[in-house]
Formats: C-alpha cells, structure tokens, sequence
C-alpha cells in the first residue's frame, strides 16, 4: 500500500486540475443548496449506491488542501475496496464536498476545476453537509458514507453528529441489493 496506492494518488491530487481527463464521481457545491437531493437523484438515476467515500479536500494524505484533486483520493480508496473486498464498482460513488479550497496557488490557477471560493466554514458548512447526508439517507438508506480525509475539527464534529445516523449494516442484510 504504502508504494501502490500513497505516492501515485498523492501526486495525482496535487496535479489534478492539470491532468484531468474525464470525470468519475460527484462535486457537491453550495450552489447546489437546496437542491442536493434533486442533484444527486439525477447524477445517480440507476444504480443503488452502498458506499461513498466522501471528503471536503482540505485535510489530503497530509498534503493539506488540494481543492478538487481530493477526487483521487476517493476514486483510490473506492479502488481498493473494489480490487481487496470485492465490492462492486456500480455499487460506489467519490463524492467531493467542493465547499471551496484555502490553497490559494490552486484558487488562482487558470486551469484549476473546482469551486474557486475560500473554503467554507461555520454554520455555512454544517448546512451543507447535514444537507447532503439527508439527502443520501433518502435517497439510498441503506448506503454507508465513509468520511476520508477531512480537517481534525470538522471530522471530529462530523463524526461525533452523524455516528448513529442511518441504518445499521444488520438492518439492510435483508435488503434484495448487496454490495455483490
């Protein structure tokens, strides 16, 4: 892992806008406020999602705040979990919580993908993201939302809000759609 996976998907964060060739996974912006079940029903008409691996891009591999390049971090984990535990591709979805980027070099980057805003914070933030596990949870209750590198205190806040939100694993093993 730490050959495969680390250096090669760090590199690729830090040079993700300069690299891009087509898109794998969502970017959820505050401008969807308000509409994060109605983007995310039309992004995913089809497939039942169980896992997503989301993240806010400001904490990456120890790297710091690489805005929109946080995507290769969540396609490689999603990767891994696809190659090592054998969960179905169509089964995932990378979700990018674009709430903006600190990093002010990618901000101003002509090329750079993403929301080119300073990152959110506060009450703004929180919104967005209760918004968006709402959504999921309508959406897919029986999926389970991995939160990959995000900053200490928001990960600690998120973690400590939504650890007993959604179904538990037991109750959907009854469910007609698995990971399978």
């Amino acid at each position: 892992m730490p050959i495969v996976y680390t250096p090669p998907v760090g590199e690729a964060a830090q040079k993700f806008s300069n690299v891009f060739q087509r898109g794998r996974g969502l970017w959820m912006t505050p401008a969807y406020k308000g509409r994060m079940p109605q983007v995310l029903e039309a992004a995913l008409e089809g497939p039942d999602i169980r896992l997503l691996v989301v993240t806010d891009n400001e904490s990456i591999l120890g790297l710091g705040d690489q805005g929109a390049g946080g995507m290769t971090i969540l396609i490689g984990k999603l990767s891994l979990y696809t190659a090592c535990a054998g969960v179905a591709p169509e089964h995932t979805l990378p979700v990018s919580l674009d709430f903006g980027t600190n990093n002010a070099d990618l901000r101003e980057h002509p090329h750079y993908l993403s929301w080119p805003e300073r990152h959110l914070e506060g009450a703004g933030y929180d919104e967005l993201v209760e918004e968006f596990v709402v959504s999921v949870r309508a959406l897919y209750p029986c999926a389970l939302i991995q939160w990959e590198d995000f900053r200490k205190d928001n990960a600690l806040t998120i973690r400590y809000r939504y650890r007993h939100r959604g179904r538990r694993p037991w109750d959907c093993a009854s469910d007609q759609n698995r990971l399978e």
